[in-house]
């Protein structure tokens, strides 16, 4: 079984599906989706992993997944347009990203709902956050850039407890480009 990174690179490569108008609505539509549609995607292309998603929330050209992180409801949402998947918003306040993949002695904890392999975890993160920036950072307006300026505001304590757990996780610091410029 392919890891979630590894399904998320072979997207990126895959062309596929394209939105060629992206202007995402806040009116979008979600649907429940569990997470093991996407850890279980071997086909490669971004076609079958939204078939694997099997959902049919969209509006226009745009589609957005909620993405079930562990089967109790914390959650978090991918926007699918112009063959990029885009993080719409930050964990639930009762539950931290940083629970999520760190276990009680500090280190990368398996999970039923995203496998990982080892430093997979780090790279799967990383790639979300990349993809999101650079995705925001030239394109995305209103609703989506309200939504990522919130999640990738320095300021943001739950932003901060994320970049940290992940950095004394992996041993790699965590830089996100936004607008052009890094936040360590």
């Amino acid at each position: 079984m392919a890891t979630v990174s590894e399904c998320i690179a072979r997207v990126q490569a895959s062309g596929g599906l394209a939105c060629h108008e992206c202007h995402i609505s806040a009116k979008v539509v979600s649907k429940a989706l569990s997470g093991r549609a996407i850890a279980k995607c071997e086909a490669g292309s971004l076609g079958s992993l939204l078939s694997a998603m099997d959902t049919t929330a969209s509006h226009g050209r745009d589609k957005v997944y909620r993405v079930d992180a562990d089967g109790l409801g914390h959650s978090f949402s991918i926007v699918q347009c112009r063959n990029k998947f885009v993080i719409m918003q930050s964990w639930v306040s009762s539950y931290s990203l940083q629970e999520w993949l760190l276990g009680t002695k500090g280190e990368l904890k398996e999970n039923g709902y995203l496998p990982n392999n080892g430093e997979n975890d780090y790279e799967f993160l990383k790639t979300y956050l990349t993809i999101m920036s650079e995705d925001l950072s030239s394109r995305r307006v209103g609703y989506a850039q309200s939504n990522a300026q919130r999640l990738f505001n320095p300021l943001n304590a739950n932003m901060a407890r994320l970049r940290g757990a992940i950095g004394s996780a992996s041993g790699k610091p965590l830089s996100i480009k936004w607008q052009g410029e890094a936040i360590h």
